[in-house]
């Protein structure tokens, strides 16, 4: 869990790795101008993804966090992943979301 006092915006960008590190890509990096190494940052999320999160020893930053196909894609196929967010900690979109997801599958 996060502290209470850092809002979403402040840590939308960090990235489990591992069973207890994280991965923050601090807000001045988070433009593609400044920090393209990765574009892991960059996927959308979706409850039914294609991709998964995963790690990878990077010959220049270490061990970070990398996205890989769950099944072999066709071209031109939007890539996603499941963040797997907490209920209790998590933005308002995402709760939003999952709130109606639950409801949809209740009826």
């Amino acid at each position: 869990m996060e502290p209470d006092d850092i809002p979403w915006e402040d840590r939308s960008y960090r990235i489990m790795v591992g069973d207890n590190c994280r991965m923050d890509i601090p807000i001045e990096m988070r433009d593609m101008s400044s920090y393209r190494a990765t574009m892991a940052h960059k996927i959308n999320h979706s409850f039914e993804p294609n991709c998964e999160f995963w790690e990878v020893t990077h010959p220049v930053y270490g061990y970070i966090p990398c996205v890989r196909t769950l099944y072999d894609l066709d071209g031109g196929i939007e890539l996603t992943v499941h963040y797997n967010y907490m209920l209790d900690d998590c933005p308002d979109w995402y709760n939003k979301i999952s709130l109606g997801i639950l409801i949809f599958f209740i009826i």
